[in-house]
């Protein structure tokens, strides 16, 4: 799957893919890819950010259908995540990620209150714009909601965030449900799943999964729970904070697939009377989408990228 993400986009006589490396401020070395592209810069740059246990090639899964090639292919400057403990992000200045176990001490709170900022302000560094677009699918929704709320110096710096498959509450579905469900998770509408799905499986750590429990089990779109004592030795409080999310106040589009097993109508009204500033919202209405097709559905182009070029000149230009 790397090498075909890498020859797809030389195929189509781009300058190629070009990895920077960041070191976070907690000593993770994080790598984020930009698809070169002659004059690319004149449009905004778009940060795709991605689901648990994913990285950046999942979303090269539909080949030249994929979101970053067509946005590409429209002048965007494409750049992508791969967050700390990624196949291509298992970098620590201190930890070594097959040794020690400290390596995998995170969940999506830590990419989303570290390796999102970093990657933003790195984005910045090298464009002509002052603002991003912020693209996540899954987790990669739940980390933009992150970064938006925790840090609310950060919607300055986004033009829009646009969500797929949004992963935020989860609350009429119980812990057994939640891990069943996703190790069930087949896509409706395929363009093609003859590759082996470990082919998209880049690694991540059990706290991601373990932070979605907590928030399935309790309702609160909150910190992770380390327990009484430790949250309180942490956060001065022994319930974990909640992330503010009135505080995204960027503009913001959702998206919910009809067989989304993620998104429920009362977790989707729930999240957006939460927010401020929803530019759009499409909960239920895709077709018969899953929480995959996003990435991979043979009508996802003309079904939801089309729509999203759109929104995305209508909001930038």
């Amino acid at each position: 799957m790397e090498s075909m993400k890498d020859d797809l986009v030389k195929r189509l006589n781009y300058d190629g893919i070009q990895s920077y490396y960041l070191t976070t401020k907690d000593g993770y070395i994080i790598n984020v890819e930009r698809i070169k592209r002659k004059n690319a810069e004149k449009l905004v740059p778009i940060i795709f950010v991605h689901g648990m246990t994913a990285c950046a090639k999942s979303y090269f899964v539909n080949k030249n259908e994929s979101a970053p090639i067509i946005f590409a292919n429209k002048g965007y400057d494409v750049w992508l995540l791969n967050s700390r403990g990624t196949e291509n992000s298992r970098g620590h200045i201190k930890w070594n990620a097959t040794s020690d176990r400290e390596f995998w001490m995170f969940s999506w709170q830590e990419i989303g209150l570290i390796d999102l900022p970093a990657t933003i302000d790195l984005v910045l560094e090298n464009n002509i714009h002052d603002k991003v677009v912020l693209l996540g699918h899954s987790e990669g929704s739940t980390v933009i909601f992150v970064t938006l709320s925790d840090m609310p110096e950060y919607n300055a710096k986004v033009a829009l965030s646009i969500h797929w498959g949004v992963s935020v509450y989860h609350e009429r579905c119980s812990t057994v449900e939640l891990v069943t469900s996703i190790c069930r998770m087949e896509p409706v509408l395929s363009t093609d799943w003859s590759f082996p799905i470990s082919q998209i499986l880049c690694g991540g750590s059990t706290r991601e999964l373990y932070h979605f429990m907590q928030v399935a089990n309790t309702g609160r779109f909150a910190r992770y729970n380390y327990g009484a004592k430790m949250n309180m030795k942490l956060y001065n409080t022994t319930e974990p904070p909640l992330f503010h999310l009135e505080n995204v106040n960027s503009v913001t589009v959702l998206y919910c697939g009809k067989n989304d097993i993620f998104c429920t109508n009362s977790d989707m009204e729930k999240l957006t009377s939460q927010l401020n500033n929803i530019a759009s919202t499409d909960f239920k209405g895709k077709s018969i989408f899953g929480h995959f097709d996003f990435l991979i559905a043979r009508d996802v182009k003309e079904v939801v990228y089309e729509e999203i070029l759109k929104i995305i000149k209508k909001n930038t230009s």
